[in-house]
């Protein structure tokens, strides 16, 4: 029942960020429930949903609106850097 409520509350956060009219602040409290709810009931988050958001500042990364995609083939990771200056590494083969 949690891991339900916490790929909800991704969903909908994913939904709301970057709306013009609602704020941000929505979505990064959905963020920060979900990940509360995660440690709490000790529910762990797959990886799609741990490499959603920023562990900084709880916003949603997608890229052109939140973040910046940076690829660096030379070491095999995808660099995507939040508006807050945080920067997540995803490695891929």
């Amino acid at each position: 029942m949690a891991q339900e409520r916490i790929s909800r509350l991704l969903s909908l956060a994913y939904e709301r960020t970057g709306r013009e009219r609602e704020p941000d602040a929505i979505s990064k409290r959905y963020v920060r429930l979900a990940r509360e709810i995660s440690s709490h009931y000790k529910v762990r988050m797959g990886k799609m949903e741990k490499n959603s958001f920023c562990k900084e500042c709880n916003s949603m990364l997608i890229p052109g609106k939140t973040c910046a995609v940076t690829l660096a083939s030379s070491r095999g990771q995808v660099i995507y850097k939040c508006r807050c200056g945080a920067n997540r590494k995803i490695f891929y083969k």
